[in-house]
């Protein structure tokens, strides 16, 4: 993955945090979800994804999206893989 010094955070849950932060502060917390469009394509490297710095096999890096499901008000997540290249 190209590192893009324009972008201010290092790591997903990071970022996330900020936005539910945010959105708690503005009392909108019961009519905000969030959707995530990943691009994996940009961080696939080698048969694995690399992201926050650590390496995921694709079975790992669902977890990781489930993980953040969990946690956060996520209502949809797109390009979660790399497509396949026919």
């Amino acid at each position: 993955m190209k590192e893009d010094s324009s972008r201010p955070f290092l790591y997903i849950k990071e970022a996330l945090d900020l936005i539910i932060r945010a959105i708690k502060n503005s009392g909108y917390q019961q009519k905000i979800e969030i959707g995530l469009d990943c691009v994996a394509s940009q961080f696939f490297k080698k048969g694995n994804y690399e992201l926050d710095k650590t390496i995921f096999t694709r079975e790992d890096l669902l977890t990781f999206y489930r993980e953040l499901v969990k946690k956060y008000p996520i209502l949809s997540i797109e390009d979660l893989f790399l497509k396949k290249i026919e």
